[in-house]
């Protein structure tokens, strides 16, 4: 139902496969999980297939390791006419923050 959805939460599992030699999670793979999330939120709101238009601002603030349950929300924070924005917040304590712009795909 589109329009009723403004939030959205999933939670990953960091695996041996996700991690790089140091035994800590790549950030493209913590930029993954995030975006899954996002796109979810942006589907929810918009009720329509959603593309990533824009990534802004991520930081890295901590590690996952291996074994780690990633708690990763998604907030509809602005609207404007083709476009919204969201903002991710990455749990395992934070482990990374983001700004996105999502748009109904064509």
């Amino acid at each position: 139902m589109s329009g009723q959805q403004h939030e959205v939460t999933f939670r990953f599992l960091a695996q041996p496969t996700d991690v790089n030699f140091g035994g800590k999670v790549h950030g493209g793979m913590a930029m993954k999980w995030i975006d899954q999330a996002g796109y979810a939120c942006a589907v929810g709101w918009s009720g329509a297939y959603c593309v990533t238009a824009s990534v802004s601002g991520i930081q890295f603030v901590a590690p996952i390791l291996i074994g780690d349950l990633v708690t990763v929300r998604a907030r509809l924070i602005h609207t404007a006419h083709r476009a919204c924005t969201w903002r991710w917040m990455c749990w395992r304590a934070i482990c990374a923050r983001m700004n996105s712009v999502w748009r109904p795909a064509a």
